[in-house]
């Protein structure tokens, strides 16, 4: 009977330190969320940028209309965000013609003539 007790100790001894060792693992994990892995502001501002883009080009559709060679929205619809119209699949040969495509952006949201996401990077 005392040999039971024994392994019933050890077996509980082996919880306990599987225990430690998986709080240490999360308290190891919620430290690297919190102070590492630093959310890009790239990442904090690319919804609003897509939501913007749209809306803007919306509303230049629905007041101007948007030109056939699909121009530049903004440079700067958000922090950092340019918003270009594109044709979707790309023509090269319109879409990247200088004269068609923002400058000064880091990310750019591409949308298409119905104002539809194609793409934001």
């Amino acid at each position: 009977m005392q040999k039971e007790k024994k392994k019933f100790i050890v077996s509980g001894k082996n919880t306990i330190i599987t225990l430690v060792v998986v709080l240490l693992l999360i308290v190891i994990a919620v430290f690297v969320k919190i102070y590492v892995i630093k959310e890009s502001p790239y990442l904090e501002n690319k919804e609003q940028a897509i939501k913007e883009c749209v809306d803007l080009c919306k509303n230049i559709r629905t007041t101007k209309g948007i030109g056939a060679l699909g121009p530049c929205l903004d440079n700067q619809v958000v922090e950092g965000w340019a918003c270009d119209v594109t044709h979707n699949p790309k023509i090269p040969l319109i879409d990247d013609a200088k004269e068609n495509k923002c400058h000064g952006y880091r990310h750019v949201v591409e949308v298409d003539f119905d104002c539809k996401l194609v793409s934001a990077k």
